[in-house]
């Protein structure tokens, strides 16, 4: 049975000695455990970085009891409820509702915080680590998320650790997760893991080794540190592989590494590719959309490049065709849009680079317009939501005598509503604007039409 367990959990470090994390970092993990007191802490970082050991293993050594939340927490017992209907109905009818995992994350917060030593020891400290985060794919769901966490960190009596794990930098970051209000509360601190340096993982990849009695080479140590990208889990998990399958030509299975926005405009922006399928490479790996990675480089080639206006004029214009592509294709063919701007960027600093020199160190700037279009879509919300909800108010406060009331609040609200509720609406303050009953007439016909599949 010993020989069937994977090595990452056969050999899990039991002491701080045995981590390879920095000792900075572990530092300030112990010193915000030593405290003893309530709080929410946050240890975000890249996949391998051996957030959650670490906090098994300190923990363990200060003597917490630790009750953890993942994804499948009480699957069995808490996510389903069976109510059975009376014999007097029907006989086999079970009805069997299914908890959320927000509702079920809601809920442990709830009890972890209520309840002291639940299962455990009274001698022993209490510490919540949520491990994995529901998801959260839809803005309901992250404020439903955020309200889950403001009651639990306004009511925190045991020290609460939540771990942000994510394969691409800044996918997954404390910000977009939990917001700046609940950020800035003074009972939550946040440390970020590093990806293991090298030093690192070679202590990690020998301490397998030897606890498995075979002599590691330094070329086949080197070659899975190369191919692990600072994943602890996975260099070991290619130790064994290649042990296993006895492997004699060094072969490494290498990790399927993204590459972040800042990364992937970098290597656009600086000229280390130049070859259109490295572009489309680069675009594939890249964490974020084709259409937003082309508007990054939109928004800052022009700090990169030093020449003519004629010569910016071209390139802007290679923007705009690929921005049009973009939107005339859909999602058809975006990496082919973004390919033209890589291309026509890396035209121009070709031709730029033999009347000046490179381009020193530049910081990155997030697109405008993606922020733009954040507020518009915020506004749009806001709209309809008073729109559906206030219809009488939206066409009191309309001027009748604007064209916009015709061109665009009426066939909007025509949209959104029902139209039947709409034409309610309409009768009842067409004196108001000024509505004869054959406008009227052909108002309901559009209304209907619009709503009509």
């Amino acid at each position: 049975a010993d020989q069937r367990l994977l090595w990452v959990d056969k050999y899990a470090p039991d002491a701080a000695g045995d981590l390879c994390v920095h000792a900075r970092k572990l530092g300030e993990l112990r010193q915000w455990l030593a405290r003893g007191r309530g709080g929410v802490l946050i240890v975000s970082g890249p996949a391998g970085s051996a957030k959650s050991t670490s906090i098994s293993v300190l923990a363990s050594e200060l003597q917490y009891s630790v009750v953890y939340w993942n994804e499948s927490f009480d699957l069995s017992s808490h996510a389903f409820t069976v109510r059975e209907q009376s014999r007097r109905e029907r006989d086999t009818d079970r009805c069997v509702d299914r908890e959320s995992r927000l509702a079920s994350f809601r809920r442990f917060l709830s009890q972890s915080q209520r309840y002291g030593s639940l299962a455990f020891g009274s001698g022993s400290r209490k510490l919540v680590v949520v491990d994995e985060l529901p998801l959260l794919a839809k803005p309901a769901q992250v404020d439903e998320f955020r309200t889950a966490c403001r009651s639990a960190f306004q009511a925190s009596r045991f020290p609460i650790i939540f771990v942000l794990t994510s394969e691409f930098e800044n996918r997954q970051t404390a910000q977009r997760v939990f917001g700046s209000d609940l950020l800035a509360s003074p009972n939550v601190a946040q440390i970020r893991f590093n990806a293991v340096s090298a030093t690192g993982m070679r202590k990690a990849l020998r301490r397998v080794a030897d606890g498995e009695g075979f002599l590691l080479g330094k070329d086949a140590i080197e070659r899975i540190v190369a191919a692990s990208n600072g994943d602890v889990r996975s260099a070991i998990h290619q130790l064994q592989f290649d042990q296993v399958a006895c492997t004699d030509d060094g072969a490494t299975v290498e990790k399927d590494m993204g590459l972040s926005v800042c990364h992937a405009l970098g290597k656009v922006l600086y000229g280390k590719v130049s070859h259109v399928d490295e572009f489309e490479r680069i675009i594939e790996r890249c964490d974020i959309g084709d259409g937003l990675f082309c508007e990054h480089l939109h928004e800052n080639y022009l700090r990169f490049l030093k020449m003519s206006v004629e010569a910016q004029r071209d390139t802007a214009s290679a923007f705009s065709d690929a921005d049009l592509m973009s939107q005339a294709y859909g999602r058809s063919l975006p990496s082919y849009a973004s390919v033209i701007g890589c291309l026509a960027y890396s035209l121009s600093r070709r031709r730029d680079s033999t009347s000046s020199p490179p381009p020193s160190w530049q910081p990155l700037r997030s697109p405008l317009s993606r922020e733009m279009r954040i507020g518009i879509d915020g506004r749009k919300s806001d709209l309809r939501d008073f729109c559906r909800d206030n219809p009488t108010q939206a066409l009191q406060t309309v001027n009748p005598d604007a064209s916009s009331m015709w061109t665009d609040t009426l066939p909007y609200m025509a949209l959104i509503m029902p139209p039947n509720r709409l034409l309610y609406h309409i009768r009842s303050h067409k004196r108001r604007l000024g509505m004869s009953m054959d406008l009227l007439s052909v108002i309901c016909g559009t209304a209907k039409s619009l709503q009509r599949p």
